[in-house]
């Protein structure tokens, strides 16, 4: 056989290969719309379209495991939770996380919400932080932390809203510390999670302003290195990826608005050191937060709440887990409240 006889047998062989991928890929990829899958109907209100979300079901290990959320369903005013619909969606969502961020308060304070924040705590104990004084006069939009004091320790001393004097945020982010609840001190999981906002019509500013706020607080809350951004980012995964690196999103290709077009609120955390990240994560769809057997038509929801799992053991991530006691760890030193106002020049400007 002579060098060109070779070279067509080869060109043959290659032209074959290709072609069987190409023929597998478009039977994985196209096969179930050919044989009379799903087609590409439009989401209805309140349905997702595309991937489906992700339940929050029983974890395999649920004494070992916490789960933090954040959610921001629109404008929360004080008539709007005395509203029993909303009021049971509100609470759903709260009950079905470890820690949750629930952005988009709207009042005098704190004071119109009190009455359905103790309400919280009849099933569970249920507790929450707010930046907001009890009698503050002044209408402002703020978040608030719920967390069960039976999973998650809150320490006060190292929890606050940020310290802003030049209001370079439109809303003010809560950073708050904890360390997982059952287990030794020095095995717990401690974490800080950083709840934010985004101002829609200030995206890439703010985004870049939550970015030097998040090396604030690893700065200032060392030797803590477990930092984790609980936010309605209004932006998606690329820009995420692009502006707050080294900090990934937990969740990825699921969508959790209403209308289920986008994903527009997120975890993140950084994977170089917060490994107790168990890698489920995923949506509340509707079903789980209205109930299969209420009555009435749902209430108005902007975006459905997104959650992300943790191991309740510091350095452990769940594929990990053992009978044997967590490895030894240093005492955690005093940290301190979290400061804006120390942050790089270029911000304060803005």
């Amino acid at each position: 056989m002579n060098t060109l006889q070779r070279l067509g047998v080869l060109l043959g062989l290659i032209i074959l290969a290709a072609g069987g991928s190409y023929g597998l890929w478009l039977l994985t990829t196209w096969g179930p719309l050919l044989v009379g899958g799903e087609g590409t109907t439009e989401a209805k209100p309140g349905e997702l379209s595309g991937q489906k979300a992700t339940l929050i079901s029983d974890s395999a290990c649920p004494n070992q495991t916490i789960r933090l959320a954040t959610f921001y369903p629109g404008p929360i005013e004080g008539p709007r939770v005395q509203d029993p619909v909303f009021a049971q969606v509100l609470q759903a969502a709260i009950r079905q996380c470890d820690v949750i961020a629930v952005h988009g308060f709207r009042g005098p304070g704190r004071a119109p919400f009190v009455p359905f924040f103790d309400s919280l705590a009849k099933d569970r104990p249920i507790r929450y932080f707010a930046s907001e004084s009890l009698r503050d006069r002044t209408i402002r939009q703020f978040s608030v932390i719920f967390y069960d004091e039976s999973k998650v320790i809150l320490d006060r001393r190292r929890s606050g809203p940020v310290e802003d004097p030049a209001r370079v945020f439109r809303w003010r982010p809560l950073v708050a510390s904890f360390a997982a609840a059952g287990v030794p001190l020095q095995q717990a999981f401690t974490f800080t999670v950083v709840a934010a906002w985004v101002d829609p019509l200030r995206i890439c500013s703010e985004l870049e302003m939550l970015s030097a706020l998040l090396r604030t607080v690893a700065s200032q809350h060392a030797p803590e290195d477990d930092i984790v951004l609980l936010a309605h980012l209004e932006a998606d995964e690329e820009a995420l990826l692009q502006t707050l690196r080294p900090y990934i999103p937990a969740i990825s290709g699921v969508p959790n608005s209403a209308r289920g077009t986008r994903l527009a609120s997120n975890i993140l955390l950084d994977p170089r050191v917060t490994c107790e990240f168990t890698g489920q994560s995923g949506v509340i769809s509707w079903e789980p937060l209205f109930g299969r057997d209420s009555e009435g038509s749902p209430p108005d929801l902007l975006f459905f709440p997104v959650w992300a799992e943790f191991s309740t053991r510091e350095g452990l991530s769940l594929e990990l887990f053992t009978s044997l006691p967590g490895p030894e760890l240093a005492p955690r030193a005093a940290l301190l409240p979290t400061r804006f106002s120390q942050l790089e020049d270029r911000f304060l400007g803005l």
